[in-house]
């Protein structure tokens, strides 16, 4: 009987090893990949995180997976990779993460009403116009929509020193978007906290 059982524990141990050596190190699946992993079911559309001057294609083609398009501002890349090879994915060397790519919503509208910002502008007409704002960030695009040259008054670059409104990363936009939208592209609903335009705007 204890033959036995000793034959069943190195079978299982034999089984197990392999199983546990090919998962990837704590940290480097999301919490809703490692899920996937554990349980396969299909494909995940993921974000591999890479390190610095690692290229994503053959890393990625080596798990089947599909390539897609690199991400420069978090040094990674888009794919399309079975949900069982997850794991051998993200233990790679040079990968330094795997999320899963995840839908984005705007949700500004809802951001308005609860600070009191939409209360404000409808109760008490106060919307930001006359008032200036100073916004130091990436940059700013002065062409969206939302904001125009109507809402950017004066673009002052102290890196590159250009003279026309840019924005190398997104993040001043999202931000003066948030101050100073006026909500066009979303019918109004998405409007910043102060879309009103200053003087020095109105005068331009």
């Amino acid at each position: 009987m204890l033959r036995r059982l000793l034959s069943i524990g190195v079978v299982l141990v034999a089984t197990v090893a392999p199983a546990a050596a090919g998962r990837a190190p704590d940290g480097k699946l999301d919490r809703e990949l490692r899920l996937r992993a554990l349980a396969p079911r299909g494909h995940s559309r993921v974000i591999v995180r890479l390190d610095p001057g690692v290229s994503g294609d053959a890393l990625i083609r080596g798990v089947r997976g599909t390539a897609g398009r690199r991400l420069a501002s978090v040094g990674g890349q888009v794919a399309d990779v079975p949900d069982w090879a997850l794991d051998a994915l993200a233990g790679l060397p040079g990968v330094s993460g795997v999320s899963l790519d995840r839908r984005v919503y705007g949700t500004l509208e809802r951001t308005g009403a609860t600070i009191g910002s939409t209360f404000v502008q409808q109760a008490l007409g106060l919307d930001g116009t006359g008032v200036g704002i100073a916004l130091v960030d990436s940059g700013v695009t002065s062409w969206h929509d939302d904001l125009g040259s109507d809402h950017v008054a004066r673009f002052v670059d102290f890196v590159a020193f250009q003279p026309a409104a840019y924005d190398d990363y997104g993040h001043g936009t999202h931000v003066a978007g948030i101050l100073a939208g006026s909500g066009y592209d979303s019918g109004g609903r998405r409007r910043g906290i102060a879309p009103g335009r200053s003087e020095n705007a109105r005068q331009q």
